[in-house]
């Protein structure tokens, strides 16, 4: 079994948690396909955006390059791994919050995976925590936002394993995405609607 969620700091805390040594039994899928053109290659469209948001930081073209250069070979070593991963029937247990991000990254992994018919545990974070000082329960939509490690330990257990139909679901509603291809997906109602980039501007 691995451990995959879309954050880094994420997928350090859970196999630190787990007491595992070995970062092969978990990987942080690093991609953000809650903004950008799906269209075409979105992987690298997603390198090419990290590199263009760091421009004001290296306004040498060749630098700004090179971070094009060095992140599309991360994601392309995520991809490695998760090839690997299915190549060998391992079980998948994916961490996934109540985000946008989470979600429209789960839809991409649905329709990727598909074809090798594979075994997901999806481990949601909980809606609400209680505060350790107050003891009184707080809101949370992400795992980020999660501080008790009882709390992801227990998830564990409460994992559970998608059905096909849920897998064709997600898998459908990324081509649904693709076809659209709007620069900006949100997430309202627990549905993920896309629209266009300046959607948060009358709230800003």
């Amino acid at each position: 079994m691995v451990d995959i969620c879309f954050g880094n700091t994420l997928i350090r805390r859970i196999l630190k948690l787990q007491r595992e040594c070995d970062y092969n039994n978990g990987q942080e899928i690093p991609f953000h396909f809650n903004y950008g053109i799906l269209k075409g290659d979105p992987i690298d469209t997603q390198a090419r955006i990290y590199a263009e948001a760091l421009r004001c930081y290296y306004p040498d073209t060749d630098e700004v390059e090179q971070v094009y250069c060095d992140t599309k070979k991360r994601y392309d070593n995520a991809i490695e791994w998760l090839n690997s991963v299915l190549r060998d029937k391992k079980t998948i247990r994916l961490w996934i919050s109540n985000t946008a991000n989470d979600i429209c990254n789960l839809c991409w992994l649905c329709h990727y995976t598909q074809k090798y018919d594979p075994v997901i545990l999806l481990v949601k974070c909980p809606v609400c925590e209680k505060d350790g000082q107050s003891n009184t329960p707080d809101l949370r939509k992400s795992w980020e936002q999660v501080s008790s490690d009882d709390t992801f330990l227990s998830a564990i257990d409460s994992a559970a394993a998608m059905t096909k139909n849920e897998i064709l679901f997600y898998a459908m509603q990324w081509k649904r995405l693709v076809k659209e291809n709007m620069p900006l997906r949100v997430l309202i109602d627990n549905s993920i609607i896309s629209t266009t980039d300046d959607f948060f501007d009358p709230i800003i």
